[in-house]
């Protein structure tokens, strides 16, 4: 995890957080493959769908809990190290 400051005014600060990708997608296939071991679908036993469909009904939803996961850590985690008092909710933008 990369952290830039980029606006420092008194009451308004911006920082630029970049989390690697590697990072997000570990913990998905994590989550993937203990959801593998308990999904259940017609046609299969349950814990024997093969993972590419377990990805493909469990993966989009997944990812965004981590990426959520990966925000709410890392600001609580900027919070901490900075000093930061916030006076509201901070404001996220995802860019890529």
């Amino acid at each position: 995890m990369k952290i830039e400051e980029t606006k420092n005014e008194k009451f308004h600060k911006e920082f630029k957080i970049q989390i690697p990708f590697e990072e997000i997608n570990s913990k998905v296939e994590e989550k993937v493959t203990e959801a593998a071991k308990i999904f259940k679908m017609p046609g299969f036993r349950e814990g024997k769908v093969p993972i590419s469909i377990v990805r493909q009904k469990v993966g989009k939803e997944e990812t965004g809990r981590q990426i959520q996961e990966n925000i709410s850590a890392c600001i609580r985690e900027l919070i901490d190290t900075k000093k930061i008092i916030p006076f509201s909710k901070p404001d996220v933008e995802v860019l890529s």
